[in-house]
C-alpha cells in the first residue's frame, strides 16, 4: 500500500538580505531577520570558516585544518556531523549548549535522516539541504520549530557550512545552533522528558549562503 506524501507547509527562502556586520574585514553574512545574539554566533563561525578557506587556498576548507581553539568563544553552540551517505549522518561533535537545549548528547550517534528526525516533510527537506550544501557547495541558515513538553513551540536557528575530507570531498557539516526564543531558552531548565517532541520538528525558514559557487534555486526538491 503506497503512502501519499503531504505537501510541505510554506517555507520562506532567501528573502531580501540584511547584513550581519562582521567584527573584522572578513565578509559579512547576509541573512534576513536574525537576532543580534544569533547573528554574533553565526558571524563568528563564518569568520573562522573564511579564515580556514583563505589559509588553505581551497573553496571548502578541510576538517583536519579546524582546531577547536578557533571556535572557543562559541564552542558550546557548535555541532559537526559527518555525511556517511546521502541518507545517513553521524554526529562527531555536539556542544554543551545544544546538549542542554535538546536534553541529550548525540555525539557518536548515527542517524538515518529519513526515519529519525522530525516530521516526514522536515526529513525530506533536510536531506535536500544536506545534498545542496555538499554538492554546490554552499552554506545554509535554517530556522526550525519544535514542540515542548508543555505544549508550547520553541524556535531555534542554525548556520551550516561545508567541510571537506583530506581528499577534498565535502563530507562534513560545521554548524552553529542558537536561539533567542524565550521558550527555547527556558527549555534548558526543563527535565529532559519535558523538553521537546522531536517528531514535531519542522522548518520555518531556509536561507542559502553563497560561498562562491552559487546557491540552489529552491530549498525543497
Amino acid at each position: 500500500m503506497s503512502s501519499v506524501m503531504t505537501e510541505p507547509r510554506t517555507i520562506e527562502q532567501n528573502q531580501p538580505d540584511s547584513l550581519i556586520e562582521p567584527s573584522s574585514l572578513r565578509s559579512p553574512l547576509k541573512i534576513p531577520r536574525v537576532s543580534d545574539k544569533c547573528a554574533r554566533t553565526f558571524q563568528t563561525l563564518y569568520d573562522v570558516w573564511q579564515d580556514l578557506a583563505a589559509s588553505s587556498g581551497q573553496m571548502v576548507p578541510r576538517k583536519s585544518d579546524l582546531r577547536h581553539t578557533q571556535l572557543k568563544s562559541i564552542l558550546p553552540h557548535i555541532m559537526i556531523t559527518e555525511r556517511l551517505n546521502k541518507e545517513s549522518i553521524q554526529y562527531r561533535l555536539v556542544g554543551t549548549h545544544i546538549v542542554n537545549f535538546f536534553g541529550a548528547d548525540f555525539t557518536g550517534r548515527k542517524v538515518d535522516v529519513c526515519n529519525y528526525l522530525g516530521s516526514e516533510n522536515h526529513n525530506k527537506l533536510l536531506l535536500s539541504v544536506h545534498e545542496n550544501v555538499a554538492s554546490f557547495p554552499c552554506g545554509v541558515m535554517m530556522e526550525r520549530s519544535v514542540c515542548c513538553g508543555h505544549g508550547k513551540e520553541a524556535i531555534f536557528q542554525g548556520l551550516c557550512l561545508p567541510l571537506a575530507d583530506n581528499d577534498g570531498t565535502v563530507r562534513y557539516y560545521l554548524s552553529a545552533l542558537d536561539t533567542d526564543d524565550p521558550v527555547g531558552r527556558s527549555a534548558d531548565l526543563m527535565a529532559p522528558r519535558n523538553r521537546f517532541d522531536l517528531s514535531s520538528m519542522d522548518f520555518r525558514r531556509v536561507h542559502y549562503v553563497d560561498l562562491g559557487a552559487g546557491i540552489p534555486a529552491r530549498a525543497y526538491v
